[in-house]
């Protein structure tokens, strides 16, 4: 989702936490799962690296739309990248799927699927985000002022989506502490 990173590590107090994105466009949720177990193993042992503590969890459109992998399936591969992001020693904080009802590819059972999903990952006790609040407008589609030009991706824009996930995200964090 691009620039919500660097959007966070401009809100996050400087010198006291490390953001860094593994995020590869159009993966699903048992692919980002061996992203982050590869990137993991990559820093495990190097020297003057301080271990990550907190790991932030997004993803599940691409299950539905590119993947159908059915509500099921996503529940299942969500909950071993949460097991694999415990047992490196973080806390997971999950992001909901946004609301993206004009993209091309949506329809009515993958908006089903998409606020099931959401729903059910805020009764897993982890620190959450609700996207799907944030960025509907009351009909299922991104608001405006978040700036997507296709639906589902937020804008980069100063004050647009990306923006704003980012300084949420960044309050999470400062909330959740070290």
């Amino acid at each position: 989702w691009g620039d919500f990173p660097r959007q966070m590590r401009r809100m996050l107090p400087n010198g006291r936490v490390a953001v860094n994105t593994r995020g590869v466009s159009g993966t699903q949720i048992a692919a980002i799962t061996t992203q982050l177990t590869n990137a993991l193993a990559e820093t495990k042992g190097a020297v003057g690296a301080s271990p990550y503590t907190i790991c932030i969890l997004q993803g599940g459109v691409n299950d539905m739309q590119v993947g159908a992998r059915t509500l099921a399936q996503m529940q299942t591969d969500k909950l071993a990248q949460i097991a694999a992001v415990q047992a490196a020693g973080m806390v997971p904080v999950l992001v909901g799927l946004s609301a993206w009802k004009t993209f091309a590819t949506w329809t009515a059972p993958f908006q089903t699927q998409t606020l099931a999903y959401n729903a059910w990952l805020k009764t897993l006790g982890y620190p959450f985000y609700d996207l799907y609040t944030d960025s509907d407008d009351g009909t299922g589609t991104m608001k405006t002022s978040w700036g997507s030009s296709d639906g589902l991706h937020p804008g980069t824009g100063y004050a647009q989506g990306q923006f704003i996930i980012g300084r949420r995200l960044s309050a999470l964090i400062q909330l959740i502490g070290d």
